[in-house]
């Protein structure tokens, strides 16, 4: 969308540098465009200029309207400077969102968790191998909690040697 449309591209970046968050309703259409993308899930051409470059890192999410739609601003006015820079190494990424999805669970399959962040379960299933096996020793640390090698079943027991789910933050059946 930015390289076929380069100038419409510029212009929006340029708009929202100079008026602020802007939602896609905000601008018009490209000249001698029509406003909507036929058969587009984006729905107009102006929204796919801003996601665009929403997905490459120069604008970010500023907020959204009572209509739910998203106001774009540029990132560098959202995002301190420290932050834009930071790069994650793609799997340590994969860990952390699937740590995130665990403590928002606290139960859940590797399906569920993997879900949580729509990610696909085939990128899941190493991240949690290497959670639980003790890469990251994360998985471990929660009280409670074990696995077998085998089934990875994860129970919590209390000292009275009851099985219930309250007692750890983290507990789940994988079915691989």
């Amino acid at each position: 969308m930015l390289e076929e449309r380069a100038g419409y591209a510029a212009w929006v970046l340029e708009e929202v540098r100079r008026r602020g968050p802007l939602a896609a309703d905000d601008l018009p259409p490209p000249e001698g465009a029509a406003r909507r993308i036929p058969g587009a899930w984006i729905g107009t051409v102006a929204r796919g200029v801003l996601e665009a470059h929403f997905l490459r890192g120069a604008l970010a999410a500023a907020g959204r309207r009572s209509d739910f739609s998203r106001l774009y601003d540029l990132a560098e006015r959202l995002i301190p400077e420290e932050h834009r820079g930071w790069r994650v190494e793609y799997d340590e990424g994969r860990r952390a969102l699937l740590l995130k999805a665990a403590r928002a669970h606290a139960v859940g399959t590797a399906k569920d968790l993997a879900d949580y962040f729509r990610m696909p379960v085939a990128d899941a299933r190493p991240r949690l191998r290497e959670l639980v096996e003790g890469s990251s020793g994360a998985a471990r640390a929660w009280s409670g909690c074990s696995g077998s090698d085998t089934g990875w079943r994860f129970s919590c027991r209390r000292r009275s040697g009851s099985t219930d789910s309250t007692c750890c933050h983290f507990c789940w059946e994988r079915n691989w």
